[in-house]
């Protein structure tokens, strides 16, 4: 990710900090193929009986939050994350239909009522910091039932849940917006890390020399808010080492589901409503177990509002879930200041241009335009202009957006904003810089 339209040197030092931070399948910069796993032992391994307040993950992925965020444990109870301003219902109860929101099927392979949960209040964004100062990025109502997740059986305990992850600027982003455009009812996001899990006592592997600090391999419940299959899904996240275990069919509640391997895990994933994938990974010495606990996972209330990220669905392609970006043109609000990226947000200009990974020589240019801007004409250095039309997108009546794809390199980007009569609104001039550094914005506000 470059950084675009901005000059800020703390700014670009904390994003090269941040770089990589959810790359999948990275692990501290070793291959899996690199980590050698203890044999396994003769007896037989359960959970651990003691639940620490902050949970130990060594799945060797990239996690998505700093080694700050807190784990947050979940007990039975009448709270319901802070559910104050939550869009009230167009059916008749998410407890009893299983999705508040008639555009989100009823769960299907289990008639069980929605769990509420106590969970506290929503953390905060973590937020791109533009200058030097940080305002907090809006949140965004959610409609009851859209941003529900699972939990495992009752059987595990008490789960950890990873509220931080659940409140990371862009890991979660409507692509649906209600009629009025005031709250979301569909989301996406979340890919390749679980926001629960639980603890065991199922060691793992050292992969720092001489380090003897103990650590455990623990079980994760994941919620993936996508439409991709689940055979696409393991295709993504399985690709492990060669000589991997191969993916195999694998019922689980009623849903046709693939179990995989990845590192030192043991992988079961199925759609359990459109929509909407849930994954559970056991270490492989409980492997045994993992369709006991597939088929007893448990839906919960979900949060009542997000940080506020929208997919321009009309300049985006579906999510592929290969990382935890959008695929396509966002927009955000920022003390109730529109402000737009692609794939992520990592700047406050109207136009973002960056060098297209794909195609040398070629640029990628988005952005939003002044609502009375029917399109926008781009110059580039030694290039004909081109003009591209612009598109309306609910929740953001005061811009217009646009993406397209043009010849140039490092240099200076011309763009003009055209009425519909074809006449110049306001121009401006920014700059393609050299692509040095990629990183995703779904990480925790790194302070400094």
């Amino acid at each position: 990710m470059t950084i675009d339209q901005d000059t800020d040197d703390r700014l670009e030092q904390r994003l090269r900090t941040a770089c990589h931070a959810v790359i999948p399948h990275l692990a501290d910069g070793r291959s899996f193929a690199d980590i050698e796993l203890a044999d396994e032992p003769d007896e037989d391994w359960t959970l651990a009986t003691v639940t620490p307040l902050i949970s130990t993950r060594t799945t060797g992925r990239a996690r998505l939050v700093g080694v700050a965020a807190a784990a947050l444990l979940v007990a039975g109870g009448a709270g319901v994350w802070a559910a104050t301003g939550r869009p009230a219902s167009e059916s008749s109860s998410a407890a009893e239909t299983g999705s508040a929101n008639p555009s989100l099927p009823s769960q299907q392979g289990s008639a069980t009522a929605v769990v509420s949960t106590v969970l506290a209040p929503p953390t905060g964004s973590s937020v791109p910091c533009f200058g030097t100062d940080c305002t907090p990025v809006d949140r965004l109502p959610v409609v009851g039932g859209a941003a529900d997740f699972y939990v495992g059986p009752e059987s595990l305990g008490t789960p950890v849940v990873d509220q931080e992850m659940l409140d990371q600027f862009g890991i979660i982003r409507c692509v649906e917006l209600t009629a009025d455009g005031s709250a979301c009812q569909r989301i996406e996001g979340i890919a390749g890390v679980g926001p629960v899990s639980y603890p065991t006592n199922v060691p793992a592997p050292s992969t720092v020399p001489g380090d003897i600090t103990p650590r455990t391999i623990g079980i994760e419940i994941g919620t993936t808010y996508t439409g991709i299959a689940p055979s696409d899904y393991a295709d993504i996240w399985g690709s492990g080492p060669t000589g991997s275990i191969a993916p195999a069919p694998l019922a689980v509640r009623g849903h046709d589901g693939i179990q995989y391997h990845y590192a030192d895990r043991t992988y079961a994933v199925w759609q359990e409503q459109p929509g909407l994938l849930v994954w559970v990974a056991v270490p492989d010495q409980m492997a045994d177990q993992l369709s006991t606990i597939a088929e007893g996972v448990r839906r919960v209330s979900g949060p009542a509002t997000i940080p506020y990220v929208v997919v321009v669905t009309p300049l985006a392609r579906p999510w592929d879930t290969s990382d935890n970006n959008a695929d396509g043109v966002v927009y955000t609000r920022i003390g109730g200041k529109l402000q737009v990226g692609v794939d992520y947000i990592d700047g406050s200009s109207p136009v973002v241009v960056r060098q297209n990974p794909n195609v040398d020589g070629e640029l990628v240019v988005a952005g939003a335009a002044p609502a009375e801007a029917m399109q926008v004409r781009i110059t580039t250095a030694g290039n004909p202009p081109v003009i591209v039309d612009t598109v309306a997108f609910a929740g953001a009546p005061e811009a217009r957006f646009f993406q397209t794809n043009v010849p140039g390199g490092v240099g200076q980007v011309t763009f003009a904003w055209l009425a519909a009569d074809g006449s110049e609104i306001d121009t401006g001039v920014t700059e393609a810089i050299q692509a040095d550094v990629q990183v995703d914005t779904t990480v925790a506000h790194v302070a400094g």
